[in-house]
């Protein structure tokens, strides 16, 4: 059941400013299972311009399950739909959501 809403709020970081215009995306998800692919369940999507970062700050409203296991994952690309090339940028580990309101840093490398 989809039923409480929250909203998430951070900074996606970046090694260092863009030298050319991107996209930055945060994807909230269910990753409780393992063997089936993250269930998207809201995105938040920022065109960026060259010189914008280190600091990405983000913001999105979800309405989350009570149950499964909740994560959120952050990339920058350049493609304008979004697909991933090698030198986008992305996060390499799982952050889950776990305090209400907290918000958090995505630390973002390149692919």
């Amino acid at each position: 059941m989809i039923d409480r809403p929250r909203i998430v709020t951070g900074i996606a970081r970046i090694p260092a400013p863009l030298s050319k215009a991107a996209v930055l995306i945060v994807t909230v998800q269910d990753t409780a299972l393992s063997d089936a692919p993250a269930t998207p369940l809201c995105r938040h999507r920022q065109t960026l311009s060259a010189g914008d970062g280190p600091d990405l700050p983000f913001r999105l409203e979800c309405r989350l399950p009570d149950h499964g296991r909740i994560t959120i994952a952050a990339r920058v690309v350049r493609a304008a739909d979004g697909s991933l090339a090698p030198g986008d940028l992305v996060t390499k580990a799982s952050v889950p959501l776990t305090r209400e309101g907290a918000p958090l840093t995505l630390d973002l490398s390149p692919l």
